[in-house]
């Protein structure tokens, strides 16, 4: 939880409005909500996803706007409940359409309290999924933690794609492994009978065995594999049904989420 530093003479408003500040030329989505779920302050990164460009949002709730989630607003008003009636940091997953496509982002929400002890506002961040995984490895390496997060924080972006023997559904199966995605949470975002989903994933294994490595037998070891290798430019393909669902572990730690 954020809170002001004691005897700080300002305002709840400019409070909310300097954690605002912060997020203005960051490229991940970031806002900030008051107490009630309206706008204080939203990056452009936030709009695009959302397909907020061109709209007055200061003051506004996204119950009130057209959004790429407008059918899931009922649940993100939720989350804003519990964030401010809990005062606890919550995750969830979400699968957002953007334009044509999809995409998977792990989204932190984080109660802003001032110093009388007041939730005064919700903290907003998205983080892309597969790149939240592909910090993984090298944040997980205890012996020398900080150079390799450094290392590995230079070549994002000359992550690897899949082997070309692989579909462009098999890629979708890998990127939904990758960010921990369970069975059932695939079934629904692909409206997929959960059997189909596994079938799939086991001829995903299967495949992942013959191409890259015998140890490959199960959706963990996969995962391993492709974090590892620095396998993580991948991305889902096809139509896919927008979801949100809460999850009970930070995903920063690391492990299957849902």
């Amino acid at each position: 939880m954020l809170s002001l530093v004691k005897y700080m003479n300002i305002t709840n408003q400019q409070y909310l409005y300097t954690i605002g500040l912060r997020y203005k030329h960051c490229s991940n989505p970031s806002a900030v909500y008051d107490k009630d779920g309206n706008f204080v302050s939203v990056n452009k990164a936030f709009k695009n996803v959302f397909g907020l460009e061109g709209k007055e949002i200061i003051g506004k709730s996204l119950l009130r706007l057209e959004h790429n989630l407008t059918e899931h607003s009922d649940i993100i008003n939720e989350q804003n409940n519990s964030v401010v009636y809990n005062r606890v940091q919550l995750f969830s997953l979400h699968i957002i359409k953007t334009h044509s496509s999809c995409t998977a982002f792990y989204v932190s929400k984080m109660p802003l309290i001032n110093e009388r002890g007041d939730v005064i506002g919700i903290d907003v961040n998205l983080y892309e999924s597969g790149l939240i995984h592909t910090f993984s490895a090298s944040l997980n390496d205890t012996f020398n933690k900080k150079s390799a997060a450094l290392k590995n924080a230079t070549t994002v972006i000359n992550s690897n794609k899949l082997n070309d023997t692989f579909t462009p559904l098999q890629e979708t199966y890998s990127y939904f492994i990758l960010c921990g995605f369970s069975n059932e949470f695939i079934s629904g975002v692909l409206n997929r009978s959960k059997k189909t989903v596994e079938n799939n994933i086991s001829r995903l294994i299967d495949k992942a065995q013959t191409v890259y490595c015998g140890g490959i037998f199960n959706r963990r070891s996969f995962r391993e594999y492709l974090i590892s290798n620095n396998i993580t430019n991948l991305s889902p393909a096809g139509i896919m049904n927008s979801r949100i669902q809460t999850i009970s572990v930070s995903p920063f730690l690391f492990d299957n989420t849902i």
